[in-house]
């Protein structure tokens, strides 16, 4: 079957489970949220077409193909049934419209539509949410916000017979401040991940007052170690990402907040992770040059399945000798027994077929004169490897391009390894399309602002950049 037949069709696989699998662990390791971002289904959906409960719409099962290569895409476009776009509808449905329009005729139709509308899909509560978000989203976001905000705020302080006056005076009475504060009590109140209940079971075990999600300078960290009050450390849970420039976005994100405490608290930054996880087909690795890089800055990291990280937060809090030299050296003794094994996987990566939108990014600036080579393999000064989308030089400059449809940490994180791990003289340049990049974090800003040269949110602003 050929691509050009599926669009407006529907798709039945043999096994749906196996292409979904297949998807999920390409050489782009989508999480399956971005996943429900860029086919633009719902997560139910997405969900019972993974199950085979329900036929594939073709122009999702298109968006989904493209990150296959070459055999197993071959493979599911053989296997895939296509049937009517029909398929599945119930016909007296649209036999009962067209029956209505002939009874009423257009215009009355026509009326009788919008009033249906209007008395269900647009009235009452729900009817209002529905229709900000369709007229004016940015205004409904921050109305909400602002009432998510000041019910955390009547939450805490048990004033809910006063919620209607309350709600109309808390961000005159508090200004901006107040709902920076709320966001943080919200993320105080939050309950331990299973990754945050491994490690508060084994720093319970040192002899501190360990708080949860405590904010220090507007700023939340996971654990904080306190003795009598006084501050003695800090830790923060890294959550595990597929993709190494999700990660260092991650890093990045725990490096600000330590550079926030560290001129006044000189305490031990800690930050636990893991090694290895297991994905059940596979073990996924941490990249340890990311943590070799945190350890540079003043950041003690901690492979909680590793025994050689046993006394690490025991000999930093009690003992005057750095740790440092000695993780240092573990780190880079296990980088150095897989260098063979790390070359391999950045080469396969390397060899990886576009997928659809590197594909038109990379269309797009040949079109506009910018000689693209195709995808870059960097060594960084760890001696691992890493790979840039896109990659062409002008004038002895070196620009490496980064693109994702709604993947904006990705794009900042992967931009950030070759400025701190390859050379800061790289220029970069981050395409990301979703509208959701358009409201960045003030975090956010500041990292796009130091790490990518160029941004864009489209591809036809690229040519903004000239031959």
């Amino acid at each position: 079957m050929q691509e050009s037949e599926i669009e407006g069709k529907r798709i039945r696989l043999k096994n749906a489970r196996k292409f979904f699998a297949m998807v999920k662990t390409s050489a782009k390791d989508i999480s399956w949220k971005n996943l429900v971002v860029e086919t633009g289904c719902s997560n139910t959906s997405l969900k019972a077409y993974r199950r085979g409960d329900l036929t594939i719409p073709g122009k999702t099962f298109l968006v989904l193909l493209n990150y296959l290569g070459g055999i197993d895409k071959e493979l599911f476009l053989d296997e895939a049934e296509n049937l009517p776009n029909t398929w599945g509808t119930i016909k007296a449905g649209k036999q009962a419209i067209q029956n209505r329009k002939i009874r009423l005729g257009e215009e009355g139709f026509l009326k009788y539509m919008k009033n249906t509308r209007e008395c269900s899909e647009f009235s009452g509560f729900a009817g209002w949410h529905k229709k900000m978000k369709l007229k004016n989203p940015e205004l409904y976001f921050q109305i909400q916000k602002k009432r998510w905000l000041s019910y955390l705020k009547l939450c805490g302080n048990g004033s809910h017979n006063n919620r209607p006056k309350a709600l109309q005076t808390l961000q005159e009475r508090y200004g901006l401040a107040y709902f920076t504060f709320l966001g943080l009590s919200g993320a105080a109140g939050q309950k331990l991940t299973e990754r945050e209940k491994i490690v508060k079971n084994e720093i319970d075990k040192l002899g501190f007052d360990i708080k949860p999600h405590k904010t220090i300078f507007e700023n939340n960290f996971d654990f904080a170690f306190e003795k009598e009050g006084e501050l003695k450390a800090v830790e923060e849970v890294l959550g595990f990402r597929k993709k190494k420039g999700s990660l260092f976005f991650d890093i990045l994100s725990l490096y600000e907040k330590y550079k926030s405490i560290r001129k006044k608290y000189a305490v031990p930054f800690f930050v636990s992770t893991w090694s290895k996880v297991d994905l059940g087909h596979k073990f996924e690795r941490t990249p340890l040059e990311l943590l070799i890089w945190a350890l540079e800055k003043g950041i003690i990291p901690i492979l909680q399945d590793c025994d050689f990280f046993n006394e690490t937060r025991k000999n930093a809090l009690f003992h005057e000798d750095s740790e440092e030299p000695k993780i240092l050296e573990f780190l880079k003794n296990d980088l150095d027994n897989r260098k063979t094994n790390l070359r391999k996987g950045a080469l396969a990566q390397l060899r990886q077929p576009f997928d659809g939108l590197e594909k038109a990014s990379h269309e797009k600036l040949i079109a506009n004169n910018l000689p693209a080579r195709g995808k870059k393999l960097f060594k960084t000064k760890y001696g691992t490897f890493t790979v840039a989308d896109n990659y062409f030089e002008i004038n002895g400059r070196q620009f490496a391009v980064f693109v994702s449809r709604s993947d904006i940490n990705g794009v900042i994180g992967s931009a950030a390894l070759v400025k701190e791990l390859v050379s800061p003289t790289i220029k970069t340049i981050g395409i990301v399309l979703s509208r959701k990049c358009r409201h960045e974090t003030l975090l956010q800003k500041t990292l796009l602002k130091t790490y990518v040269d160029y941004f864009y949110d489209s591809l036809d602003a690229v040519e903004l950049l000239g031959p």
